[in-house]
């Protein structure tokens, strides 16, 4: 190389030649060979590929000749049903997004189809929704009585946003006699 001017003179013909041009020829060179290698790495793993999916095919059919059969457990219809319903539980934990998403799905394709349930179980479920008011009712009822007691007592009485169902020993047997009483009214009717 010629420092001087930067140029490489060919030792044979005595020509000058840029490092640029000597370096995009080397390059060229070095980048055929690489092609050439990888297209053999290429036909090499898939020559591989296909042996070894030959001798898998070849083992696997060695194997079903040979191998026993294991015997079934034979499981009645309720134990199917149990392990199905186990299985997925255990799915429904481990995928709660897709669960969730498939719910709103659902409702949102038979929004009819689930008020119109709705709507039955209302109607079929009345007294019991009206019973579970009743008690929650008398429970309050119960709340505001303790209270009026225990100021009438002078003590301290808890507060009606902290706590509507203190522990009323007293006044508990007087709430299950009105309860039953409303019951019984209730269905004579």
């Amino acid at each position: 190389m010629l420092s001087h001017r930067g140029k490489y003179k060919c030792a044979k013909c005595g020509k000058l030649f840029l490092q640029k041009e000597i370096n995009d020829k080397t390059f060229r060179q070095w980048n055929v060979k690489q092609r050439e290698l990888d297209m053999h790495n290429v036909e090499l793993e898939n020559k591989q590929r296909k042996d070894n999916l030959a001798e898998r095919r070849t083992f696997l059919g060695f194997r079903g000749l040979f191998k026993e059969k294991k015997q079934r457990v034979k499981l009645s219809q309720e134990e199917r049903k149990q392990r199905k319903l186990e299985t997925d539980r255990i799915w429904r934990e481990n995928n709660r997004e897709r669960v969730s998403l498939n719910s709103k799905l659902w409702l949102d394709k038979n929004k009819d189809k689930k008020l119109a349930y709705l709507k039955l179980w209302r109607k079929n479920n009345q007294e019991k929704a009206r019973l579970k008011q009743r008690i929650s009712y008398w429970r309050l009822k119960q709340a505001k009585l303790a209270q009026q007691q225990l100021e009438i007592n002078s003590q301290n009485p808890y507060i009606d946003d902290l706590d509507n169902s203190f522990s009323t020993f007293g006044l508990t047997n007087l709430l299950f006699k009105l309860i039953l009483f409303v019951l019984m009214k209730c269905f004579m009717l």
